[in-house]
């Protein structure tokens, strides 16, 4: 598996692959028609984000990225966003991704946090944002509502790097 720098070619195909994961109600907050293009080119032409992809047999199997918050008070601050492709799961590519992201955040003197939002029923990502330093801050009580009477909750979790 190689880590790359995410490119403005990708965005059609990462807005495909997170449409997939949003198909199944809570894995992502955003529901698939929610999901555009255009936001992903936005996000990967942003300045203040460092978005990178992971590439198997020359396919892009998952894709994360940090970006920085826009107050100045919390500038310091990136957040976290991950997305391990349908089929892809516990194969290695979200620890892959987590690695590499905060191996650049640690050399990045502007970046003293990482923050990210994870549901409470993720089991698999919680232990790996704990193997990974990150604790957890809070919970966000009925915060993603996936039909008429049913929501999740998300955990706020946090790694200070300075």
């Amino acid at each position: 598996m190689n880590v790359r720098l995410a490119t403005v070619a990708d965005a059609v195909l990462l807005c495909q692959a997170e449409q997939a994961i949003a198909a199944t109600p809570g894995r992502l907050v955003s529901q698939p028609d929610e999901l555009q293009v255009e936001n992903f080119v936005a996000t990967i032409r942003k300045p203040t984000t460092r978005y990178v992809v992971v590439e198997q047999n020359n396919a892009i199997i998952g894709h994360a990225f940090l970006e920085q918050m826009g107050l100045k008070a919390v500038a310091h601050i990136m957040r976290l966003t991950i997305a391990v492709h349908e089929g892809h799961q516990g194969q290695g590519v979200g620890k892959l991704l987590l690695s590499h992201l905060i191996e650049w955040a640690t050399s990045t003197p502007s970046v003293e946090k990482i923050e990210l939002h994870v549901r409470a029923t993720n089991h698999a990502a919680i232990a790996l944002y704990k193997k990974m330093g990150f604790a957890e801050e809070g919970r966000l009580k009925k915060r993603i509502k996936i039909s008429e009477t049913e929501y999740l909750d998300d955990l706020t979790m946090g790694l200070c790097l300075k």
